[in-house]
């Protein structure tokens, strides 16, 4: 199945929400959470509704990103998607509007989008200018996130 084929890069259950759960819930510490990857939400096929149900003290960070809608065949392929053809905010097809809708509205965010195209080989500051305006462009056109949570979860 493609849950299967995505992996945390050797391991795939991390990568799945209910996995991510145990993982944190048996760690038992006191800062353990959850980064909601919004490539793997989509590559591992995860119900969104499923993050509703989780305690929003859990989800620490939310990994922006964007990527072609369709996920690339075998695990090499997903791993080079993961590690090098990320894209900023709005340069793809993901929903990420939906993901957005069920993080909680104090939720951390980064960006990951490696630039593994023409890109790359521009400066940092270039890059890090390209990656504040995807990221401020997407929120500003999303606004507050956690609009699917119920008030006060």
């Amino acid at each position: 199945s493609r849950a299967e084929s995505i992996f945390a890069l050797d391991d795939p259950s991390p990568n799945r929400l209910g996995a991510t759960r145990r993982i944190v819930r048996n760690a038992d510490v006191t800062n353990g959470g959850l980064m909601v990857d919004c490539l793997h939400v989509y590559r591992c096929e995860t119900r969104l509704d499923d993050y509703l149900d989780v305690d929003p003290r859990l989800i620490h960070e939310l990994q922006l990103c964007d990527a072609v809608p369709d996920a690339p065949i075998g695990r090499d392929a997903l791993v080079h998607e993961a590690r090098f053809a990320r894209r900023l905010p709005g340069e793809g097809g993901l929903d990420l509007d939906a993901v957005w809708r069920v993080v909680p509205e104090n939720v951390a965010i980064s960006i990951e989008a490696p630039f593994g195209d023409a890109r790359a080989s521009l400066p940092f500051a270039d890059r890090a200018r390209l990656l504040k305006a995807g990221a401020d462009a997407f929120i500003a056109r999303a606004g507050k996130p956690g609009a699917a949570r119920r008030p006060g979860a």
